[in-house]
């Protein structure tokens, strides 16, 4: 059964509950089983509430185990929303399949696909999905190597972030962590700690010391530093 087509009707009388349940996935000519669907449903008015449940990468990853698979599932998605036509599902949709394609180590057809998703984003003047396809078309670039690219792009994407979220925001950190890995990998380590150190006060401000987030962060600046002594 295609999770795109599912829907779960319910009527909520008071309060919060879940619906959990299991499907089978289709790719291409494959069905996997084993997925768990959560989703929680909270409607203080009883009203009757419909709720279509898509997987994101780092799902479809844990379902389907190989990033082929992923890429399949994607590209049919895409298909389904070019027919219904709505722009924004689609620079989604093609978003995931550039992910996957980073993930598959294609860089240049990754890298095509975020600047299509930037000149499209900028047609339908959404800062948000110019910000996220600025910041993964950075982290092509970084893939490659191409370390300047990556810094330019992924300082569009903080640009852009600051104005939609302020500077004190978690989403404002990932944008200085990622300056920080780029930084980093062009053998600028003071530039990369500055950026780490804006990022880690931020997670530890809004997500604690015992994030995941944090901890990657401190393992950053532990890895510059120890690069600092070798050099």
């Amino acid at each position: 059964m295609d999770l795109e087509n599912k829907e779960i009707e319910c009527t909520a009388e008071q309060g919060t509950f879940t619906v959990t349940r299991e499907y089978k996935v289709r790719a291409g000519d494959k069905d996997i089983e084993g997925l768990k669907e959560t989703v929680i449903v909270s409607d203080q008015e009883g009203k009757q509430r419909t709720v279509k449940y898509k997987l994101g990468i780092d799902e479809a990853f844990q379902v389907f185990k190989n990033y082929d698979d992923v890429l399949t599932y994607f590209k049919e998605h895409l298909k389904k929303d070019e027919k219904e036509g709505n722009k924004l599902n689609i620079i989604a949709a093609k978003n995931n399949i550039g992910r996957t394609m980073l993930e598959l180590a294609k860089y240049d057809e990754a890298i095509k696909i975020f600047e299509s998703l930037i000149k499209e984003a900028s047609i339908l003047k959404n800062e948000e999905w110019i910000a996220t396809a600025s910041n993964n078309l950075g982290s092509a670039w970084e893939a490659k190597g191409i370390y300047d690219k990556a810094i330019e792009f992924y300082q569009k994407a903080l640009s852009i972030d600051e104005k939609i979220f302020g500077k004190d925001h978690s989403k404002i950190a990932i944008r200085y962590n990622n300056l920080g890995l780029a930084w980093g990998s062009k053998g600028k380590y003071d530039k990369a700690i500055e950026y780490y150190q804006k990022a880690l006060k931020i997670f530890i401000k809004y997500l604690g010391e015992n994030h995941p987030n944090t901890k990657t962060v401190k393992k950053n600046i532990e890895e510059v530093k120890k690069k600092m002594n070798r050099d």
